[in-house]
Parts: C-alpha cells; sequence; structure tokens
C-alpha cells in the first residue's frame, strides 16, 4: 500500500493552525504572571482595608467615650473632685460591674435547670461605705445629687424606694449603651463588661 500525502494546500493549512495554537500558548502562559500579580494586589487591598476598619472601629470606640466623659463635666472627667461625682461615678461604675458579674449568677429555674441573670443596684449606705475613708457622703449627696444626675444622664438607671426604706439604684440591662459600658470598663480597668451587659435582657434582681 503506497502511503497517502496531503495535498500542499492542507499541509499550510496545518501549519497555521500549529502557529495559531503556538501564539494561544504563549498569550495564555503570559495571562497567568498577570493573574498572579492580580491576585497579590487584592490580597494588599483587602488587608488595608481590614487596617482601615480596625481603626475606624477604634476611633468610633474613642469618639463614644468621650461623648459620655464630656457629659459629666470637669468635676466627673477628672475623676470626680466634687462629692457628687464621686457618689455618681461610684454608683454608676458599682452597679453595671455587678450587673456584668451577675450572668447567671441568679436565682435557678429548677424547671430548666438555668439560673436567671442577677442585676446590680446599690443603696445609698452603700455607696457612703464605698467612698470611704477617703469621702464622707452625706444621704442628700447620694440620694438627691448624685442619683437624679445619673439617671437623667442614662435613662437605663433607674430609683427604687422599696417598702423597707432603703433607697436604691438599679439598671435595666437591656437598655445599657456602649458608651456606658466602655466608660465603666475603663473606670474600672476591665476589658470584659460591655460583651457582657450590652443589649443583654437581664432579668432579676441583686
Amino acid at each position: 500500500m503506497s502511503q497517502r500525502t496531503l495535498s500542499p494546500e492542507i499541509e499550510e493549512r496545518f501549519e497555521e493552525l500549529e502557529e495559531e495554537v503556538e501564539r494561544i500558548d504563549a498569550n495564555t502562559n503570559g495571562v497567568f504572571p498577570k493573574l498572579s500579580s492580580l491576585g497579590d494586589a487584592i490580597e494588599q487591598l483587602e488587608s488595608r482595608f481590614d487596617d482601615i476598619e480596625q481603626r475606624l472601629d477604634g476611633v468610633e470606640s474613642n469618639a463614644e467615650m468621650a461623648y459620655a466623659l464630656s457629659a459629666r463635666g470637669p468635676a466627673e472627667t477628672d475623676g470626680g473632685q466634687t462629692k457628687a461625682g464621686r457618689a455618681r461615678r461610684l454608683s454608676r461604675d458599682e452597679v453595671i460591674r455587678a450587673t456584668a458579674d451577675g450572668k447567671s449568677a441568679g436565682a435557678k429555674d429548677f424547671a430548666t435547670g438555668e439560673r436567671s441573670d442577677a442585676v446590680g443596684s446599690v443603696t445609698v449606705a452603700d455607696v457612703q461605705d464605698m467612698a470611704k475613708p477617703r469621702t464622707e457622703l452625706k444621704w442628700k449627696t447620694v440620694a438627691k445629687d448624685a442619683w437624679p444626675a445619673l439617671v437623667e444622664e442614662f435613662p437605663c438607671f433607674r430609683i427604687e424606694n422599696p417598702d423597707d426604706g432603703s433607697k436604691r439604684l438599679t439598671v435595666n440591662p437591656s437598655e445599657i449603651p456602649p458608651e456606658l459600658a466602655r466608660v465603666v470598663e475603663r473606670s474600672l480597668e476591665r476589658d470584659d463588661i460591655a460583651n457582657r451587659v450590652v443589649g443583654d435582657g437581664g432579668s432579676g434582681g441583686a
């Protein structure tokens, strides 16, 4: 059997096809490095965006804290030099701290086995004791000066008058704003209070 040969036209077409395939292959090989470089650029941009987002979160947190502190005026922002300012800060910090630490620390529900949340509160006597020996606080300074101002500034606080006459300050956990929690964290040098109390629907009492 004799070997059949391709016509010159067909051979020329095959050569053209081979050249086209080589050209496409060369172009494809050139695209891969560009794609890799583009991927690296995208990762760098994502990293920069993450960094900017973290910085913005920090700015927002600082702004919230600055707003909360500025609302207190000079006596409160410098550590509470007035007696009313000290009573206000002590009351605020203790109620929020106790609420944060009271998570799942209340009465046990025997049906579910779960414990309720204990909500923080302080009496006038509690605040007077906390202020000693540095400061002697009068009942009026705490109950009539400090607490009403605190409730006006942060409506989540409320003043209760039990039948036993032991006037006290407490809080509605579900209404605690982030700026208040962060101010207390800073005051007490803690970093877990906001995560425990902000937006919480706690119940029960201390």
